[in-house]
């Protein structure tokens, strides 16, 4: 699995970095690209820098009057051996798009850590995954979230009125979850919007996390994979499954292109 081999990589390659203090975003975005390179060179795969975007255009984005991008695109050629079904069945996918957040401490601001707004984050980046990838059913969807320390110095496990964010929670543990996100429980999510948001979802969990956790310069890994989902807004829903491309159709309208106008403009 390419894209799950470049994942536990990525740990060992920032441990190596000279220079921690100098690590963003987007330097976390680079060396994933460089390990889905790595893992497509060590197969002897044709021109693997071709395959890899940054900064990819989400199509539906486009078309809603928005200029937005996800953070890494890969295409991931599959084994002339194994049939398309096989590999969905490991939630394996052709085309794969994600969102990464890196989540670490700077050593110029005393502020405190905005918990709830790294929260607000992440729940975007899996709205982002599910609404604006303009999916012809081979389509991955991946979170990958680092930390330079325990997650729950970073985000808020829960809410100002102490509810849990089981949603949260399970992104941060390795397996296969189900999860759910009502947006009317998450007020400050989608701003401007008062509308009943849902969005149901199946994920798996890939991590790196450390054994002894009072060392200096570790990190926590978290690779989430979206393999199905439903999302609702009152009585419009659009799904997407690995055997099945996103239902535009619904309520006799485009839903997928009225619900990501709806979401751009909340965001």
């Amino acid at each position: 699995m390419i894209i799950e081999g470049a994942f536990h990589k990525l740990h060992e390659n920032l441990l190596m970095d000279s220079f921690p203090e100098e690590q963003y975003e987007a330097f976390l975005v680079g060396h994933m690209a460089m390990a889905l390179l790595l893992e497509m060179s060590l197969r002897n795969e044709p021109y693997p820098a071709s395959r890899i975007r940054l900064e990819k255009p989400y199509a539906i984005a486009a078309k809603a009057g928005r200029k937005l991008r996800a953070d890494l695109f890969a295409e991931t050629p599959l084994s002339g051996k194994l049939l398309s079904e096989q590999c969905e069945a490991y939630g394996i996918a052709q085309d794969n798009w994600f969102e990464v957040k890196y989540f670490r401490r700077s050593v110029k601001s005393k502020s405190r850590t905005p918990r709830q707004k790294n929260t607000r984050r992440i729940a975007i980046d899996l709205l982002r995954l599910c609404l604006l990838v303009e999916d012809s059913g081979d389509n991955g969807r991946f979170v990958l979230l680092v930390f330079d320390g325990e997650p729950e110095s970073y985000v808020a496990l829960k809410t100002r009125e102490n509810n849990e964010r089981q949603w949260l929670r399970e992104m941060l543990t390795p397996g296969y979850h189900k999860i759910s996100l009502d947006f009317s429980e998450e007020p400050n999510i989608l701003r401007g919007t008062h509308a009943p948001w849902v969005l149901k979802a199946s994920i798996d969990v890939k991590a790196f996390i450390p054994v002894q956790d009072k060392l200096p310069d570790l990190y926590w890994g978290y690779l989430c994979n979206v393999i199905d989902f439903r999302f609702s807004l009152g009585d419009q829903a659009i799904m997407h499954s690995p055997d099945r491309a996103i239902d535009k159709t619904q309520s006799g309208k485009d839903a997928h292109l009225e619900m990501a106008r709806k979401l751009i403009r909340g965001l």
